[in-house]
């Protein structure tokens, strides 16, 4: 008899594992498939970003490339800049010097009027005389 509660008990541990395997083994081509559908979604994922990343590496790469275009036109116009300086200080210092040379023979104008309004006293004078 202790045999058959045995053997009965074994019986029922049998079945309760091939229950338990069976419900395993339904659940694993759920759990696959949710898992596949897992992996496919984060292969989309990393494809979008891969792709955004390609994208602001291009948008990167041309603000480099005008950046670069921007900082040779700024090096440009800083020359200008400088040329434009040195010719206008020459261009002072010219100005400088004519007004020193105007002065002088605005000077010496002034005192051939003197001599000649001087001159033509002298002469009229010298006619008053006669």
């Amino acid at each position: 008899m202790e045999e058959l509660a045995a053997a009965k008990d074994q019986l029922k541990e049998s079945q309760e594992l091939v229950s338990k395997l069976r419900a395993e083994q339904r659940s694993h081509p759920k759990a696959l498939q949710q898992a596949e559908k897992q992996r496919q979604a984060l292969e989309r994922k990393l494809e979008a970003s891969e792709r955004k990343q390609a994208g602001l590496e291009r948008d990167a790469e041309g603000l480099q490339e005008r950046l670069g275009k921007q900082e040779a036109e700024k090096a440009a116009l800083q020359e200008q800049l400088s040329k434009s300086e040195k010719e206008a200080k020459a261009l002072r210092l010219k100005l400088k010097q004519a007004n020193g040379r105007l002065d002088k023979m605005q000077a010496a104008a002034t005192k051939m009027q003197e001599m000649a309004a001087g001159m033509v006293a002298d002469a009229q004078a010298g006619m008053a005389l006669d």
